[in-house]
């Protein structure tokens, strides 16, 4: 009888070394004379259990005292008269503890099998392959809003940017934001300042891209006039200043840099010239009392027009967007009017639902949306259409929206250009900010942004540009909070 080969022997020995070190793996081929030709590989199935690296043979005989189940979740109705209790026993119910009722993913490792295992790292795959996928199609986000007319009513796609108002707005809060009806300048006033301040935003009204550098333009001072209110007028040409404690005004234009002071014009009493509305041609120009009347005037002459009065003292007044002859004014006993400078002894009236303390008024670019806002941190919303049909005025109509999403006293308000927006804030409560999707009457659920949620900053007032590409926040710290809005790609 003939011996194997050494060479025959060493494969197989060869063989057996590669199954136990790799069982998943394919098997190598022998190189004996019989196995010359290609062979199929036998494939070696992976055991579907495997084996504690480490096992203690004490774990099958130890006894355990149940008086360490008692009180640590463990214990069983019988443990107290058997005394004692097996450790696969104790094992067996430690695992019970740490997995029942309990995610597979938020099981202590040690508790877990080896199918749970395999199962969460499948699912961890599968997890992080949909998250790369999410990634690639929403890195897109802004395209894709930005081509739709309609913005969606649950997230608003916004982008915060970099402060352009830093080491100009002194120490107090702004007041004002205002944006260039055309050019793409932000405007801003702080309170008790006496000099209004303008900042470059963007290239052009296509281009949106936020300027990285020099964005300040200029510094326009008032010396010994504290600046009440300020607004953009005549196509945006000149800015009119008004003061809270000044008996006159100054106006300032933006093409030659001269600036005028205009007195006070007959008619006017002497008290509250910060507190006005111009009418969208830069025609007129609407002033409160610190009583029931508002006066209207040419503003260029400074001619009185008309003199309206309210029941009430009157909170808040503004022109009707493109109607030079249209006003809505909010008196303190929540009384809504509608002027008409055609025929002023008509005047149309009602009664802000369930309002307590009115206190701003915002009326949107196209007309249509008229929002009333509260000390009660309300917001009602109004169509004028339905204000026009009224049939008798001192009734009380039933708003279209009723926003409640604010705890605290309502302070500035603004719709953007095409009326799917309106911004609300409150500066009472830190943060106290957010945005309505007017088509739904809700408002957006990641706005304010969740991160900036901690932040510690006081919203003073609220601007949209032109085209809604930009929203300017004023705080009471003196900063600017920017945000680009990415569903607008128009300044």
């Amino acid at each position: 009888m003939s011996k194997p080969s050494r060479k025959r022997a060493y494969k197989t020995e060869e063989e057996e070394l590669t199954k136990k070190l790799f069982p998943s793996k394919n098997v190598l081929p022998s190189d004996d004379s019989e196995s010359e030709d290609d062979e199929t590989y036998e494939d070696v199935k992976p055991e579907t259990k495997s084996t504690a690296v480490w096992q203690d043979d004490d774990d099958e005989t130890e006894l355990i005292s149940t008086k360490f189940t008692l009180n640590s979740g463990l214990k069983r109705e019988k443990d107290r008269a058997i005394g004692q209790i097996s450790g696969k026993e104790y094992e067996k119910r430690l695992r019970e503890k740490y997995t029942k009722g309990v995610a597979i993913s938020n099981a202590p490792n040690w508790a877990k099998s080896d199918e749970e295992r395999k199962l969460e790292a499948d699912s961890d795959s599968d997890e992080e392959s949909a998250l790369n996928d999410l990634y690639a199609l929403t890195r897109s986000t802004g395209k894709i809003t930005a081509s739709s007319d309609n913005l969606p009513r649950t997230y608003l796609s916004a982008n915060k940017q970099k402060d352009i108002t830093v080491g100009h707005n002194g120490d107090g809060p702004i007041v004002h934001v205002k944006f260039h009806p055309y050019r793409p300048v932000l405007m801003t006033c702080g309170q008790r300042s006496t000099k209004i301040s303008l900042f470059e935003v963007c290239e052009s009204h296509d281009d949106v891209t936020l300027k990285k550098n020099n964005n300040f333009l200029q510094d326009v001072s008032f010396p010994n006039f504290e600046v009440g209110s300020c607004e953009f007028y005549n196509g945006g040409e000149s800015i009119f200043v008004g003061s809270v404690k000044k008996p006159f005004f100054y106006t300032y234009n933006l093409e030659t840099g001269s600036t005028t002071e205009i007195s006070r014009p007959r008619g006017l009493p002497k008290y509250n010239y910060g507190r006005f509305s111009i009418s969208d041609d830069g025609e007129l120009i609407a002033f409160l009392g610190s009583g029931a009347d508002v006066f209207v005037y040419e503003l260029k002459t400074m001619v009185l027009i008309h003199t309206f009065a309210a029941s009430s003292r009157v909170v808040a007044v503004k022109f009707a967007p493109g109607d030079r002859m249209t006003l809505f004014g909010y008196a303190a006993n929540a009384t809504v009017y509608l002027w008409d400078l055609y025929s002023p002894s008509k005047q149309q009236f009602f009664y802000d639902d369930g309002a307590v303390g009115p206190r701003s008024l915002a009326v949107s670019k196209n007309g249509q949306f008229v929002a009333c806002g509260t000390d009660t941190a309300i917001v009602n919303v109004y169509l004028r259409s339905a204000i026009e049909k009224l049939e008798s005025n001192g009734g009380t109509l039933k708003p279209l929206y009723t926003v409640d999403n604010l705890t605290t006293q309502i302070g500035d308000m603004a719709f953007n250009h095409d009326s799917q927006l309106l911004a609300i804030t409150s500066a009472v409560k830190k943060m106290a900010y957010r945005v309505v999707h007017m088509r739904s009457g809700t408002v957006f659920k990641n706005f304010p942004p969740k991160q900036e949620a901690l932040e510690r900053e006081f919203i003073t007032c609220v601007d949209f540009s032109p085209h809604s590409a930009y929203m300017a926040y004023g705080t009471a710290a003196g900063h600017c909070r920017l945000y680009r809005l990415n569903g607008f790609h128009q300044y």
